[in-house]
């Protein structure tokens, strides 16, 4: 599967893709971080998956027949300040903003 397309570089970040699980961003300031779909994922910013991450016995993450390789199906800007990823498990209510981005642990850490 081809990986979506990025939004488009702007002033604040450069998107780009490490492979095919994992989003890395390039930061005006210097600053660079990757991020793996399946931790962006699990910790969608929507208010539904907010209150699911509140509960582990929550079922709207994962359901049965639901894809098991989880892929990003589009990544669309919001704005100047975040972006909106529609997956292939069929969610796309969850706003990233660019501030939630930068705050999110390094890669070695969302495993």
């Amino acid at each position: 599967m081809v990986n979506p397309a990025l939004p488009f570089n702007n002033e604040r970040a450069q998107w780009y893709w490490v492979d095919g699980e994992t989003l890395g961003i390039h930061w005006n300031d210097g600053q660079e971080n990757q991020y793996l779909l399946s931790f962006l994922r699990n910790h969608c910013p929507c208010a539904l998956c907010k209150e699911d991450q509140k509960n582990p016995l929550a079922m709207h993450k994962k359901t049965p027949g639901q894809p098991k390789q989880l892929k990003a199906l589009e990544i669309q800007p919001v704005g100047r300040y975040a972006v909106q990823v529609t997956w292939n498990d069929g969610h796309r209510t969850g706003i990233y903003t660019y501030a939630r981005l930068k705050e999110m642990p390094p890669l070695d850490q969302q495993r």
